[in-house]
């Protein structure tokens, strides 16, 4: 089914979103929510991700819980890299987490914060309205030669050439294809009394010259998500030779306490991790995580030779890690006031090999492979899925 809106809420915010929804709808715009709009038995990532791909606007019931939903910051993510404008209905004064604020923090915010609903639900309705009457055509696809290409006429044979280009068959024996397939060849005029004049001379047909576009992985490509709770950056670059660099940037801010060798900390979203740390020697701590990774800590700048028996970390501290065969280098501020950052960074480098919407790299770093597939969803704009679902990376060069 056809719709305007998708509606984006926490399952706990249910109640909002089926009134915003029934407001939406009472004025005419088409919206899809779930599960409502779900086919019984049908995968729910995909459904979500088919309907945020048809919608022109997406419509957030922003709440504390919605805040703390990773299900929410992808499909905000899927709609901003999409180019779908977002609507945030603010029903909680909550301030949005970095992952959010990254992706909507310059957009308009409508609050919903004092009773009754149903103003704000008015509001909302003109608003989405309005939008909606904004919405531009969509953009002309550009190829590889940079020059774009006009929407193709409702002819067959254009969409086959493309089709064929993609795969590598040539321009030009596709032409030839439409030319001498299906069609009779023409006969000469000819009358009993009269002798039969020489047939015309038939002129080669023209030959198509193939234009030459350049592979959709081919460049750099970057997307934003998470990872292990921190908000992650991923810069991913591609050379013509199928040599490739992938970039992990994980950032962290929360509050921390720490005592008598043991840690927690607790991040802006939530997320808590604990461990245990002890000194190794008069210039290094050691920490070790829950899941019993360790890191040893030394300071950034020269300072006072630590207390052994009761270390204290404040300050900037670097570690080197190794993790699934590749190094990391964290960096960890702690302030006087328990406040942190925690900031770690990886490269891997490697090969890459695309064949028939199916890829494979492996890791010259690691030594470890992986595969999967692709979809070009518009110019600048490629799903990758892998063993752990599909992300979508934007075109950066």
């Amino acid at each position: 089914m056809s719709h305007d809106v998708f509606i984006s809420y926490s399952s706990l915010d249910k109640a909002a979103a089926n009134a915003a929804c029934a407001a939406l709808e009472s004025a005419g715009i088409r919206c899809w929510i779930a599960p409502r709009d779900i086919i019984p038995g049908r995968e729910w990532g995909d459904a979500i991700i088919e309907a945020i791909n048809g919608s022109h606007v997406l419509v957030l019931i922003f709440s504390a819980d919605a805040n703390a939903s990773p299900q929410i910051r992808r499909e905000v993510e899927r709609a901003v890299h999409k180019g779908i404008p977002i609507i945030p209905l603010r029903i909680e004064d909550i301030i949005p987490t970095h992952a959010l604020e990254y992706f909507i923090g310059t957009v308009h915010w409508l609050d919903a914060l004092t009773p009754p609903l149903e103003s704000h639900l008015r509001r909302l309705t003109e608003s989405v309205k309005a939008l909606l009457q904004t919405i531009p055509t969509p953009p002309r696809i550009v190829v590889g030669n940079g020059i774009a290409a006009p929407p193709a006429p409702p002819a067959r044979r254009l969409p086959l050439i493309v089709v064929a280009a993609c795969f590598g068959i040539g321009a030009a024996a596709i032409g030839t294809w439409w030319l001498t397939i299906g069609r009779k060849p023409a006969q000469p005029a000819a009358s009993p009394a009269v002798a039969v004049a020489p047939p015309a001379v038939r002129q080669a047909p023209a030959v198509a010259v193939p234009v030459p576009v350049q592979h959709p992985l081919a460049g750099t490509f970057s997307r934003t998500g998470t990872a292990d709770g921190y908000s992650a950056n991923f810069a991913y670059a591609l050379a013509a030779d199928g040599t490739y660099q992938l970039t992990t940037h994980l950032t962290e801010r929360g509050t921390s306490q720490g005592g008598n060798g043991m840690y927690r900390t607790v991040s802006t979203t939530g997320t808590v991790r604990t461990g245990t740390y002890h000194a190794l020697g008069p210039d290094a701590i050691e920490l070790i995580n829950s899941k019993g990774a360790a890191a040893v800590f030394r300071p950034d700048e020269p300072m006072a030779p630590l207390d052994v028996a009761n270390p204290a970390m404040l300050g900037r501290w670097r570690a080197t890690v190794t993790k699934d065969g590749l190094s990391w280098t964290w960096i960890v501020q702690n302030n006087t006031d328990g406040t942190f950052v925690a900031d770690g960074q990886s490269q891997d480098k490697g090969t890459c090999t695309f064949a028939n919407a199916q890829w494979r790299c492996t890791s010259t770093v690691s030594g470890r492979s992986s595969a999967g597939t692709y979809r070009i969803l518009d110019s600048s704009t490629i799903e990758i899925t892998n063993a752990d679902g599909p992300t979508v990376w934007q075109r950066s060069q």
